[in-house]
């Protein structure tokens, strides 16, 4: 049943702001409040829960949206929202949220928790963004940019920025719920930072089996896209120039022969891609494989996944033991330039 949802979920991927309930402060009636965004910290033990309200005075005709970030810590999900709740005098409203943050703290037994309380109590949309920050607090704390409420800043950053670099997000909750339903073992989310100039995504946390085991600047980030296939069209940048990218077609392979390999094969077309672009992005590509394997220990690219789904006999000879096969797999990269090459993503 649960899958059954989350397949609707994705024909409902816009929500509508409008339709706020009442709400206020202990000793006030007339404000209208709703959750634009809620964000999950944890020191291990105790879930901190930060929710980023709207709050409208409905007495006041002129008066401006406020967002107010309200935090608290319980044992459980509900016990921290019911201390925010205590506060306030009409219960809080949650199905307008729009971003969900994860903190980089957070353990692979709270991430499943969020993820079930936001399925199960039906009140938060599964088309809300999930995104990771460093202080889920802090990034909703600060006055929007260029809308009522960080929350919603964030929607169209993450919007803006697929369509300028390419990468597919794909950080939905339903998105990113398929993904554990189906019990794939990596997905991604943009990552944001706060600073002086306010918010913006700095690359990406990737998460393996529900743990966060490496963050990626920008620019590698375009790259990861590239290898994993979560890129469309848009701009990459490596060396010290960056690359239009029009299109491109991805596809995956393996040997086990004469020795372990992964191959991935990008035929692409684009302003000033030609042969040389293509040598050296193809040593772009393996050098980052290459160092996030040494860095993290495990495959995070999500191969075992892809490797699996389309190939039968690996799934035969390497699943159960494919640590293995990583650790002593060769990662190969062969691009080529092509004017008619199709986006198939």
């Amino acid at each position: 049943m649960k899958k059954y949802f989350i397949c609707l979920a994705a024909l409902f991927l816009c929500f509508t702001l409008c339709g706020c309930s009442v709400l206020g402060e202990k000793t006030k009636d007339d404000r209208n409040f709703m959750v634009s965004a809620i964000g999950f910290e944890t020191d291990g033990a105790l879930i901190s829960v930060s929710v980023e309200a709207i709050i409208i005075n409905s007495e006041i005709a002129e008066s401006e949206p406020v967002p107010e970030v309200l935090t608290a810590t319980g044992a459980t999900i509900s016990e921290a929202l019911d201390s925010i709740g205590s506060s306030l005098a009409k219960p809080m409203i949650l199905n307008h949220c729009g971003v969900i943050v994860i903190g980089e703290r957070m353990t692979k037994y709270w991430f499943d928790k969020i993820c079930d309380y936001c399925f199960y109590e039906n009140r938060i949309t599964l088309s809300a963004y999930m995104i990771s920050a460093e202080n889920p607090a802090e990034l909703l704390s600060g006055k929007p940019e260029s809308s009522v409420a960080v929350g919603y800043d964030i929607m169209g950053i993450i919007e803006q920025q697929s369509t300028r670099t390419g990468i597919s997000y794909n950080s939905r909750y339903f998105e990113v719920e398929g993904l554990r339903e189906k019990g794939k073992k990596v997905f991604s989310l943009p990552h944001f930072i706060r600073n002086e100039v306010g918010i913006s995504v700095d690359g990406l946390a990737v998460f393996k089996e529900n743990a966060l085991v490496t963050q990626l600047d920008n620019s590698d980030a375009g790259l990861y896209a590239l290898i994993t296939g979560r890129f469309n069209k848009g701009t990459v940048r490596f060396g010290a120039n960056e690359y239009h990218i029009n299109s491109r077609k991805v596809d995956y392979g393996y040997s086990d022969v004469s020795g372990n390999k992964i191959l991935l094969k990008l035929q692409l077309s684009g302003d000033s891609i030609d042969g040389d672009v293509c040598q050296k992005l193809e040593n772009e590509l393996e050098s980052l494989e290459y160092k996030l394997k040494l860095e993290c220990g495990t495959d995070v690219f999500g191969f075992s996944d892809i490797l699996t789904d389309r190939f039968g006999e690996f799934r035969e000879n390497h699943a159960e033991n494919y640590a293995e096969f990583y650790r002593t797999a060769a990662f190969c990269a062969e691009c080529s330039a092509s004017g008619g090459a199709k986006n198939d993503g």
